[in-house]
């Protein structure tokens, strides 16, 4: 089972939470660990933790499989 994190705690990352728990119902290849998101740092969405900034995701000791769920393009840049 691999880690899990969705990067972007907005809309897009709340519609993204709804779709891989509908996978998780099918298969447990993923375990959602919560959300990564700068400006949410320390809250919730959907009821799961926002648990990483960007910084934090890269500094992570331990391997994460990540979503890229950011609806603005200028901010996935």
């Amino acid at each position: 089972m691999k880690d899990i994190v969705i990067f972007g705690a907005g809309g897009l990352g709340r519609e993204t939470l709804f779709t891989l728990r509908e996978l998780q119902r099918q298969s447990d290849a993923y375990h959602i660990l919560g959300f990564a998101d700068d400006r949410l740092y320390g809250g919730t969405a959907d009821e799961m933790p926002v648990l990483h900034t960007l910084s934090t995701l890269r500094e992570s000791a331990t391997p994460l499989c990540v979503v890229i769920a950011l609806g603005d393009p200028a901010a996935r840049r």
